[in-house]
């Protein structure tokens, strides 16, 4: 499972709107998940739990963490509700088990993807939930042992822990070394640590191997070690549009953020 985390600095309304205007609602009834919220079940409630406790914040400029927990499409017969929970709730555990959390499962393009709203402050308190990217890096791969032990039927859900000789649908590594399985190998670990669409691109302006590459005004992959030219869609299928998805949620928000939407982040019964 790719996971991609952002800070949001908007309207709680605006984030938990988005939430769940495009949540799957024929996925068994659609998917909820409440952590640190109390008995706060619907809109109102939320966020007024989510308003209270950013009220104590006080040293950080970031008001909540928007995350994606994205799977593979070869998967999605099977995930239940059940594996998506506990797959959530073990990253909650690992990631910020003091702070609020909401989260909505989404189903668009045969993509199964989760979305959590998540405090930047750790429930009753103005203390931040701030982690280092090496940090989150090892979360990841830590959730993605416990999904190789807890849920090995989503075999095609690995991205952080899976062997180097793997298959990488639809644009496969080689066996023997090769500036195809060095490009991948590349675009693989930087799409890793990458939490947008933007940070991708320039972590790859800074690699002196790497140059980005446009087609039609649309930036489409890189050339590597001036040789040859690699795809995102081909060489990193999944990671590619896990950072789509990121770039599209998020310029919607923005904009929603600059039409004056809820932006008092009040609400009404």
């Amino acid at each position: 499972m790719i996971v991609k985390e952002l800070g949001y600095n908007g309207s709680f309304g605006i984030l938990y709107d988005y939430l769940n205007r495009d949540a799957d609602l024929t996925f068994e009834d659609s998917f909820t998940l409440f952590h640190n919220l109390g008995s706060a079940t619907n809109r109102n409630a939320v966020l007024a739990r989510f308003i209270q406790n950013d009220s104590l914040r006080s040293r950080v400029r970031t008001r909540a963490r928007h995350i994606v927990l994205s799977f593979s499409p070869k998967d999605s017969e099977a995930i239940t509700p059940q594996v998506l929970f506990s797959l959530c709730q073990h990253f909650i555990k690992l990631r910020a088990p003091e702070a609020l959390f909401y989260g909505r499962a989404h189903y668009d393009k045969e993509h199964l993807h989760v979305h959590l709203m998540c405090s930047n402050n750790v429930l009753g308190l103005d203390k931040s939930i701030s982690t280092s990217l090496s940090q989150f890096m090892q979360i990841r791969k830590d959730l993605e042992v416990y999904q190789r032990e807890m849920h090995p039927q989503l075999e095609h859900s690995f991205a952080y822990t899976k062997e180097r000789t793997r298959e990488l649908q639809p644009f496969e590594k080689t066996a023997q070394p090769s500036l195809k399985n060095e490009a991948i190998s590349l675009l693989e670990e930087l799409a890793n640590q990458a939490q947008s669409m933007d940070d991708f691109y320039q972590l790859i302006e800074q690699h002196p191997d790497a140059e980005l590459y446009s087609a039609y005004n649309k930036i489409n992959g890189i050339i590597f070690k001036q040789q040859k030219k690699f795809r995102f869609k081909r060489a990193i299928p999944d990671r590619y549009a896990a950072l789509e998805r990121i770039q599209r949620i998020h310029q919607e928000l923005h904009q929603n953020l600059s039409s004056g939407h809820d932006l008092t982040d009040s609400f009404s019964l």
